[in-house]
């Protein structure tokens, strides 16, 4: 967001910050060990990559047509970072189970703690979509909060709501928009992107390609929406097992050591 103070050689410099091959860095010890600590590995936050891609873009928007000219080679060089893929095909097409409530499944909640089995965990996961939404220890989508360390943060109810009522608590930082168009329309979704002139939304998390581009003249009013972006019914694909086993596998923070899958 600097503009004054720049030269060339300190532009160019700059932007080939995001050419640089990071695989092998290290990460500074008390990192690692705070991970360690918290009991799982390291792993960049879900939103990271964006994040960065931001930092590049906002940048670049500061440069004069001259300064941009001047430095093209090096930022047509750099590619954003794209949506996270889901990292597994579910091993069976998804039909509906039952449609599972709460007063289903609590009951179950102590079983979870012992004999569950983690590959049935994991397709549960997949088969759910979870991965389309979610980061799951270096795997998984963007879209949603990251589920790797996801029992360090809720507790075993909790993590069941959330699969089963997920319009119930919502995270500001996830919260989708619902925009008014002046003809009478509505349009409840992510907003990825806005302009002076349009605004760009994502209205299914499962469709992350498809967006909708709106002019900002055709808008009413927007509002924070109160249903999750996160779609009702997911784990309606799911044996009753098949439910337990996913939350033993978002507890174990993908360890099939975890002392849920013992006996």
């Amino acid at each position: 967001t600097i503009t004054s103070g720049w030269t060339e050689a300190l532009r160019k410099d700059y932007f080939s910050w995001w050419l640089k091959d990071r695989k092998a860095a290290k990460h500074p010890p008390e990192t690692v060990k705070w991970f360690e600590e918290a009991g799982r590995p390291y792993g960049d936050g879900a939103s990271f990559p964006r994040f960065v891609g931001n930092l590049h873009s906002d940048a670049t928007k500061v440069l004069t047509p001259d300064e941009a000219k001047a430095l093209e080679p090096v930022l047509t060089a750099y590619a954003a970072p794209g949506p996270r893929k889901p990292r597994n095909t579910p091993a069976r097409k998804p039909t509906l189970v039952k449609e599972w409530t709460m007063a289903d499944l609590e009951p179950q909640l102590a079983t979870v703690s012992k004999g569950r089995n983690f590959n049935r965990g994991k397709a549960a996961y997949d088969l759910a979509q979870c991965a389309q939404c979610h980061k799951f220890g270096t795997e998984g989508g963007a879209i949603g909060p990251d589920l790797t360390a996801v029992a360090s943060r809720f507790a075993r109810r909790d993590i069941l709501e959330s699969i089963i009522e997920p319009s119930k608590v919502i995270s500001e930082q996830f919260q989708n928009t619902i925009v008014f168009m002046k003809d009478g329309d509505s349009i409840d979704g992510r907003i990825l992107e806005e302009t002076a002139d349009v605004v760009v939304i994502m209205v299914n998390p499962l469709e992350p390609d498809k967006k909708t581009t709106i002019k900002k003249k055709d808008i009413d009013t927007r509002k924070p929406s109160k249903l999750s972006p996160m779609p009702v019914g997911l784990a309606n694909v799911l044996t009753k097992d098949e439910v337990l086993d996913l939350i033993a596998y978002l507890e174990s923070g993908g360890n099939n050591k975890h002392p849920d899958f013992g006996k």
